[in-house]
């Protein structure tokens, strides 16, 4: 049987979602936050969020994406994002609802009991733990992946991991499918579905201008005293 490590499951979903944030154009108007800690407090609205570097603590409102590699990202219960969340992170943890799909990258996952993600979870981590509701369907690679019996998924749960714990306590609607080549697959899909729309740019690499090859000159003649070639 093939073996996929965290660290390579980790890497093929951070590098399908650097694809992902390197081709979708950010929100006008989107706050974009580099390093230090950005917090959406209780009762604030941002439209859309791109974050570098950076630990994010939602406890308001993200009209739009939160896009971006962070440090740590937390949607508290409070927390709403309207759209999607793609991010690559240290960790993730998500106690509030998000009204799109999740895709991340991130060592540790947590799903808090709770929490609502309205459409797909889609990720790659080391340790994964999903307490909550996702109303679409779950592809999720990882060393350790732990349901509780608070664990809802509307959709398909499909899965590559070493340790799967409590699957049997959550309720799942679709099927329940080992799949060890999560992350692999999806990259070549994304790279395929994404050159046909036009949304995955292919990097071109900029070319030196040709130089012109123009042959050796010609030695000068001697002219003799007279106006006469010296050379015979």
């Amino acid at each position: 049987m093939r073996v996929i490590s965290s660290r390579k499951r980790f890497v093929v979903l951070l590098v399908t979602l650097l694809v992902v944030l390197g081709s979708v154009p950010g929100a006008v108007g989107a706050e974009s936050v580099v390093a230090g800690t950005f917090v959406v407090d209780e009762g604030e609205t941002v439209r859309g969020l791109d974050v570098v570097g950076a630990t994010v603590v939602v406890r308001g409102t993200v009209q739009g994406d939160l896009n971006g590699a962070a440090a740590d990202v937390r949607i508290e219960d409070t927390g709403v994002v309207t759209g999607d969340v793609n991010v690559a992170a240290a960790s993730i943890d998500i106690a509030g609802r998000v009204g799109g799909d999740v895709n991340a990258g991130t060592a540790t996952l947590r799903v808090q009991e709770g929490a609502v993600i309205a459409g797909k979870l889609s990720a790659g981590a080391a340790d994964a733990t999903i307490a909550g509701e996702i109303q679409g369907d779950v592809s999720l690679g990882a060393d350790v992946i732990r349901l509780t019996d608070t664990a809802v998924v509307g959709g398909e749960f499909r899965y590559d991991a070493d340790e799967l714990v409590g699957v049997d306590r959550a309720s799942i609607a679709g099927p329940v499918v080992r799949d060890e080549s999560i992350g692999e697959l999806r990259l070549r899909r994304l790279g395929r579905r994404g050159l046909r729309r036009g949304r995955v740019r292919r990097l071109r690499v900029p070319r030196e201008p040709r130089r012109r090859c123009h042959p050796p000159a010609r030695p000068a003649r001697l002219l003799a005293p007279g106006g006469r070639d010296g050379h015979r």
